[in-house]
């Protein structure tokens, strides 16, 4: 009940435990751990994380959009 687009995921870990009725979209994770718990009736965008970790545990009903993370830890809890 979704879409799931991964162009490139590269040496790290892509865990993705529910993604409901909605869009998630990741260009470039390079080197890192990218987690996402629920993603719920919503829009996700990646487009690119570097030699970092991201995690995501709840984006529900909103857009979420994340153009650039390098170099460091981004923890992200939106509603």
């Amino acid at each position: 009940m979704g879409t799931l687009r991964l162009q490139a995921v590269t040496m790290g870990t892509l865990r993705l435990q529910a993604v409901t009725m909605g869009t998630l979209r990741l260009r470039v994770v390079t080197m890192g751990t990218l987690r996402l718990q629920v993603v719920t009736m919503g829009t996700l965008r990646l487009q690119v994380v570097t030699l970092g970790t991201l995690r995501l545990q709840v984006v529900t009903l909103g857009t979420f959009t994340l153009a650039g993370g390098d170099y460091g830890y981004i923890y992200a809890c939106r509603r």
